[in-house]
C-alpha cells in the first residue's frame, strides 16, 4: 500500500484526497491563490478584451450615414449631389460608361419627378444639379437609388465590377444659394482638374445648352459662388479619396 509522505494516514479506498484551499496562501502561486467566484456580473472586475484582428474586431466601424437628420428629402427641393465611384476608380475615363451616365441621369430624373438644372461626368466621381417638384413627391433617395441601379446593374453585367461606392454625398441647397453659383462649380470641375482648358471642351457636362453661356464668364470674384464653395466644403467633408482620384 502507497503511504503518505506527509505522515499521515492514507485516504480510505476508492476517495481522493481533500484539496486544500489555497486562496488565502501566499505562498502559493497567483493562480491557485485566484478565488474561484463567479464575477461575470462583477461591473467592478475588469473586462478583458478580445485581441485586434480577432472576428468583433476585424471590421472597421461604418461611417455615419452623410444624410441630415430630421430632413426627409421630398418635395420641391434642389439638391447638389456626389456619386462617387467604388474606390474612386475611374471608370468614367472610358466614354461609353461616361455617356451611359449621362443618359441615366435623364432617366432617373424622368422617374422620380426631378427638372435636371446641371451635371458633369467626372473619370470617378459624378456632380449633379436636381431641383423637385413638391406636386410629383420628388424624393431624392428614390432618384440616387434609381440612378445607381440602373447603371450599376449594366456596369456589374458587362465587366462584372462594382461600379459605385456604397453611399452618396448631398448638398441641400439654401434659399441664398442660386442655382447658377451651383451649375458653374459643377461644369468648372474638369477645368480645375486640368482636363480641359474650358468648360464648352468637356463632353460629358451638360445640359449642353447651359455650357456656352458659362464658358464666357468670368466667376472668380463672384461672391455667391464662393458661398456655395465653402458651403459645399462643408457638406462633402469626410468624402473618401484614393491616391488616383481626380479633384472634387
Amino acid at each position: 500500500m502507497p503511504h503518505d509522505r506527509s505522515g499521515g494516514a492514507p485516504p480510505p479506498e476508492g476517495r481522493s484526497p481533500a484539496r486544500k484551499d489555497r486562496s488565502s496562501d501566499l505562498s502559493a502561486p497567483a493562480a491557485i491563490r485566484s478565488t474561484s467566484k463567479d464575477r461575470s456580473s462583477d461591473l467592478s472586475f475588469p473586462r478583458v478584451r478580445p485581441p485586434v484582428g480577432t472576428r468583433r474586431t476585424s471590421y472597421p466601424r461604418r461611417r455615419p450615414s452623410p444624410r441630415l437628420s430630421g430632413f426627409n428629402y421630398t418635395g420641391g427641393h434642389a439638391y447638389h449631389v456626389v456619386f462617387l465611384t467604388d474606390r474612386r476608380a475611374p471608370h468614367f475615363a472610358y466614354r461609353r460608361w461616361a455617356e451611359a451616365a449621362a443618359d441615366e441621369l435623364g432617366g432617373a430624373a424622368t422617374r422620380t419627378g426631378f427638372g435636371l438644372k446641371a451635371y458633369c461626368v467626372m473619370p470617378d466621381h459624378i456632380h449633379v444639379l436636381i431641383e423637385g417638384d413638391a406636386a410629383l413627391g420628388s424624393d431624392l433617395r428614390r432618384f440616387a437609388h434609381s440612378f445607381k441601379q440602373q447603371l450599376g446593374f449594366r456596369f456589374k453585367q458587362a465587366t462584372d465590377l462594382t461600379l459605385w461606392h456604397r453611399s452618396y454625398y448631398d448638398h441641400v441647397v439654401r434659399p441664398d444659394e442660386p442655382l447658377d453659383a451651383h451649375t458653374a462649380y459643377i461644369i468648372g470641375n474638369p477645368v480645375r482638374a486640368g482636363l480641359v482648358d474650358t468648360v464648352d471642351a468637356w463632353p460629358f457636362s451638360g445640359p449642353r445648352d447651359l455650357i456656352a453661356g458659362h464658358g464666357e464668364t468670368d466667376r472668380s470674384e463672384d461672391l455667391s459662388l464662393r458661398l456655395v464653395v465653402a458651403r459645399l466644403e462643408a457638406s462633402f467633408e469626410g468624402m473618401p479619396h484614393y491616391d488616383h482620384h481626380t479633384a472634387p
